[in-house]
């Protein structure tokens, strides 16, 4: 069952770029349009079925089928009304095709050893497979009685999204493939961060290498924490604050609130590392005599409502308990 989840990224990769012109240029972008599409998926769907108290294989498996039925659908009705363009890929120089073959290599070799190992960091066994085991056991995501208060109030996205590999896959064997699909996702969004701002492709695969090549890179892509996660919404935010600022579009917008909302859901230091650029993105709007504008003014109120829409609904599960 866990093929579901698979086959669902691949499709929602492939309806993004669809949808995004189905270039070379548009694949790394629509990972990370996926990739925020799934997140919010995930957190929605755990929250939906958890309300019912339908935290179980049978749900889920419904959930993820439905999933990519509508992907599929989506995908057939974009090919038939919109074929793609014909186009090549570009060819790589031989210092290009080096960067590319050694991190597949890095990447295969660190998916292997996820696959082998069991998680066994400190938070991985006193809180995030713990608090994923209660869930399954209590069939739902409601805080319980526990001597680790983190089980209950950090934040739990990097957590749902374990449940569903549980869940599907019958044990904890993929779990570590979370962090791994998240590592992936991180280096779409530096390597488009890098394009961004200007890198040729031989800098956008030395800035890649470098982030894969980290020690304690390599240890969270094989392990349960959250960040590989974390930097999956942060890059998000980042790359689609750049497009904002040069393309200021209700869909960058959205975008740029919902990796807001999906980071703060993964991890508490999202509030560290999110505000300077999203200081600095508000100041050239200042400058550029934009601040006043009412166009302005609803994309920030779409960044607000797409961040809030996300961390509501776990936040204010804490809060009841803390009132109440």
């Amino acid at each position: 069952m866990i093929l579901l989840v698979v086959l669902s990224v691949c499709l929602a990769v492939a309806v993004a770029w669809a949808y995004l012109g189905a270039s070379p240029g548009a694949l790394r972008p629509a990972v990370l349009v996926a990739a925020l599409g799934l997140g919010v998926w995930i957190a929605a769907t755990t929250e939906a079925l958890a309300a019912l108290g339908w935290i179980g294989r049978v749900p889920f498996v419904v959930a993820w089928s439905a999933l990519c039925g509508g992907l599929a659908s989506v995908l057939v009705w974009r090919v038939r009304h919109h074929p793609p363009v014909e186009w090549q890929w570009p060819e790589l120089q031989p210092f290009e095709r080096a960067f590319a073959v050694g991190l597949i290599v890095f990447a295969a070799a660190e998916a292997v050893i996820g696959l082998i190992a069991p998680p066994n960091t400190w938070d991985s066994l006193t809180y995030h497979m713990s608090r994923v085991m209660h869930w399954i056991q209590n069939g739902n995501v409601n805080l319980y009685a526990t001597h680790i208060l983190r089980q209950n109030h950090l934040a739990p996205w990097t957590d749902y999204a374990l449940l569903h590999t549980v869940v599907l896959g019958g044990s904890d064997r993929y779990v570590n493939l979370v962090q791994w699909a998240g590592m992936l996702g991180s280096l779409a969004a530096l390597t488009m961060i890098a394009r961004e701002l200007g890198a040729t492709r031989a800098a956008q695969g030395l800035a890649a290498a470098f982030a894969i090549s980290i020690p304690m890179g390599v240890l969270q892509s094989t392990g349960t924490k959250s960040g590989h996660t974390l930097s999956l919404w942060l890059g998000c935010m980042v790359f689609f604050l750049i497009r904002l600022s040069r393309r200021p579009t209700t869909g960058n917008a959205v975008a740029v609130g919902l990796a807001l909302g999906l980071g703060m859901l993964t991890k508490a230091t999202m509030l560290l590392f999110a505000p300077p650029f999203l200081c600095l993105w508000t100041w050239r709007r200042w400058v550029r005599g934009e601040a006043g504008d009412r166009a302005t003014w609803c994309r920030h109120a779409a960044v607000i409502l797409a961040r809030l829409s996300l961390f509501a609904g776990s936040r204010a599960k804490n809060i009841s308990k803390l009132v109440f």
